[in-house]
């Protein structure tokens, strides 16, 4: 590796490393952004209208998303990025939160019986932490093709328009229903 691909590589890693805590605590007032907000319609499409498990990938997929793409904006200026390896790596992090939470979630009620609220929020820690993680090691390493770059796309894409079309027709299983009212959607 040159000393030039290295110094964009530590301004890249800095950037998602701090992305970490900073999502995590925007998640908090996202989290209310519907209730708060008179329950906006609109505003539901992005943010939880629910405490089902589906509409809590929001507060890691929507930010995420956001993220990535504004992050992408301040640091071209700075640092000499590859935009088809960011947003490769950037539509892996965000697939692969959903991902985490989810697995998280059903690994400690279903297989330990367990509800807790501590557990749900770190759900959230852990699918930024690996999905950050997995998307800088991507970024790193993989060798970009025009397919990659298209299947992210494609990934974005699919995560925005499933999360907005889940909201309203949410399928009647288990993780898209309200664990405090039992409904489904807004």
């Amino acid at each position: 590796m040159n000393i030039f691909f290295i110094e964009n590589y530590k301004k890249i890693k800095k950037n998602i490393v701090l992305s970490i805590p900073i999502l995590f605590i925007i998640a908090t007032p996202i989290h209310f952004l519907y209730e708060l907000t008179g329950k906006i319609a609109i505003v539901g499409a992005i943010t939880p209208v629910n405490e089902s498990i589906a509409e809590h990938f929001k507060l890691a997929t929507m930010p995420v998303i956001l993220w990535w793409i504004i992050s992408y904006y301040i640091l071209k200026r700075k640092v000499d990025i590859n935009f088809k390896k960011w947003i490769f790596s950037g539509a892996i992090s965000t697939l692969m939160m959903p991902i985490v939470i989810t697995t998280f979630y059903y690994t400690y009620t279903g297989a330990l019986g367990i509800s807790c609220l501590v557990l749900d929020i770190f759900s959230l820690l852990l699918a930024l932490i690996v999905g950050q993680s997995l998307s800088l090691q991507l970024y790193k390493k993989v060798r970009i093709t025009n397919i990659k770059f298209i299947v992210g796309i494609l990934i974005i894409i699919i995560i925005i328009a499933s999360t907005i079309v889940f909201t309203f027709y949410p399928p009647h299983i288990p993780m898209f229903k309200d664990s405090i009212t039992g409904l489904y959607g807004i």
